[in-house]
């Protein structure tokens, strides 16, 4: 039988298998790999083991430690019986031993930049992340650094939302021409045949302002709230206005309490809603001092002496949160647009992104 004919075999195995115990096509294509490796499932299933426990935990499966497998040694990723010729098994046997050893530095430098089972997204970047340990003689703290900004940037511009194989090629034929370094600038030069890239412009950096909160949120948080100890101490999205204050029953109370809101008409409740769970209102917490604050209102929480004393000592804590008169829920649209100003203007910085009328004016005078 053709390896096209099993591979379509299997994929109608996986769909029609859904109601019995669940197998990804990895586990079904773990027979093939077996055959020429005896020993495959007991060593692949204790590496995975061995990266979900660290830090707060991980959810890594046995098709990503397959495909990475792939990707490293110079093959397809998919996971199709071709993949998994005799001469593609043997390579990763013999090479075991330093496979193991990178997938364990990986997980270990994801717990350090903040990342968990709660918020990782694409395992997708993590291949030239992982191809880059496995082959660079050493990683030094700008490689460490560069491939944290590669890994936020792929997610926040959905390099790998789609399923093509011609971002991971292209990253992976640029790594392997220079492997001294993980060169940011380099990778992103590269245009990918979906129309993406890895480049920012302004218009870029508004989008990530309608995120609702969850990984890439976390992203953004990431790059603005630099230098955290994430193995240390761990740290979560908190809302800054707490999401309790925006139900009609706290906008009611304000009302009756003579804190005069602005319009309080239902498509204004409606937008409210929908700027809570923007990184606007938004900030890394630490987790002992999120329990704390639980839902009390930002301006008391802030104000309050104790926590400000706390607050002002977390490097880069509350950064673009504007002044103290702000704070209180009546004054939330001053707060969203002031906030968002402010935190627009620091990651153009960060993601060294020129405005567009800069952009325009330097075209024209060149």
């Amino acid at each position: 039988m053709e390896s096209d004919s099993i591979d379509e075999v299997l994929d109608i195995f996986v769909r029609t298998n859904s109601g019995g115990t669940v197998l990804s096509k990895a586990d079904l294509l773990f027979s093939t790999v077996i055959a020429q490796w005896p020993d495959a499932r007991e060593n692949i299933d204790k590496l995975l083991n061995a990266m979900n426990e660290v830090g707060d935990g991980f959810r890594f499966s046995s098709d990503f430690l397959l495909r990475a497998c792939l990707y490293i040694v110079d093959h397809s990723t998919r996971l199709r019986v071709e993949s998994f010729s005799q001469d593609h098994i043997l390579e990763i046997r013999e090479n075991w031993r330093n496979l193991k050893k990178t997938f364990k530095s990986l997980v270990g430098i994801l717990a350090d930049w903040g990342y968990s089972r709660e918020n990782l997204g694409s395992q997708n970047a993590l291949f030239p992340i992982v191809y880059y340990i496995y082959h660079a003689s050493a990683i030094s703290a700008q490689d460490n650094k560069n491939m944290r900004l590669f890994y936020i940037y792929a997610q926040l511009k959905q390099t790998f939302s789609h399923m093509d194989s011609n971002p991971l090629r292209l990253l992976r034929d640029e790594l392997k021409e220079d492997s001294s370094s993980f060169n940011l600038t380099k990778l992103q030069q590269i245009h990918f045949s979906n129309g993406t890239d890895l480049k920012f412009m302004e218009s870029d950096i508004d989008q990530l302002f309608t995120y609702p909160i969850g990984n890439r949120t976390f992203d953004i948080l990431s790059l603005l709230y630099q230098g955290l100890k994430y193995r240390d101490k761990q740290f979560h999205q908190d809302h800054l206005h707490p999401h309790s204050s925006f139900e009609d029953v706290q906008l009611n109370n304000l009302m009756q309490c003579g804190q005069k809101l602005p319009d309080t008409g239902d498509d204004i409740r409606m937008k409210w809603e929908q700027q809570r769970d923007t990184i606007v209102n938004l900030h890394l917490l630490e987790g002992h001092s999120n329990e704390s604050k639980n839902d009390r209102p930002l301006a008391s929480w802030v104000l309050d002496p104790i926590e400000r004393q706390w607050v002002e000592c977390l490097p880069n804590s509350l950064p673009g949160v504007p002044p103290d008169e702000t704070y209180w829920l009546m004054h939330f649209e001053q707060f969203f647009d002031e906030r968002r100003r402010l935190m627009k203007d620091r990651l153009m910085e960060i993601l060294q992104v020129k405005s567009e009328t800069e952009a325009t004016t330097g075209s024209a005078a060149s």
